[in-house]
């Protein structure tokens, strides 16, 4: 299992983690006021190679089939590195009550994915 060992930076007025195990910096993005972000570096085959980052966007609270639902936006940028190309900024909102994620939204800046400015939201949410 890769390392948690975590530093922590300040600059442009938010705190920023940089970790290399992703659970521990989505969890400290999660905790941390809006603006938290943390960044680590993802190894995986030749040729995909990236730095993620998730960034805590604040709470927004969506309106489902009539239902409020109060909502964090976890916002996760990846961007290519050493000639990967690739880079985009997916925000997820997920439910505050039981982390379900109701909507999101793909901005494509290069590389491919679902498609440049992809959206999809939640229209009914029914219990199992």
């Amino acid at each position: 299992m890769a390392s948690s060992h975590a530093r922590e930076s300040y600059g442009s007025n938010q705190l920023c983690w940089f970790f290399t195990d992703p659970y521990p910096a989505i969890k400290q993005v999660l905790r941390g006021p809006p603006g938290t972000k943390t960044t680590f570096v993802t190894r995986s085959v030749p040729g995909f190679q990236f730095i993620d980052s998730f960034i805590n966007k604040g709470f927004e609270t969506l309106t489902i089939n009539g239902k409020a639902y109060r909502t964090v936006m976890l916002a996760h940028e990846r961007q290519g590195i050493e000639g990967n190309t690739y880079h985009s900024i997916i925000i997820a909102w997920r439910d505050v009550a039981t982390g379900m994620t109701l909507k999101t939204h793909e901005d494509q800046i290069s590389g491919q994915s679902y498609g440049p400015n992809t959206t999809w939201e939640a229209v009914r949410i029914e219990a199992l």
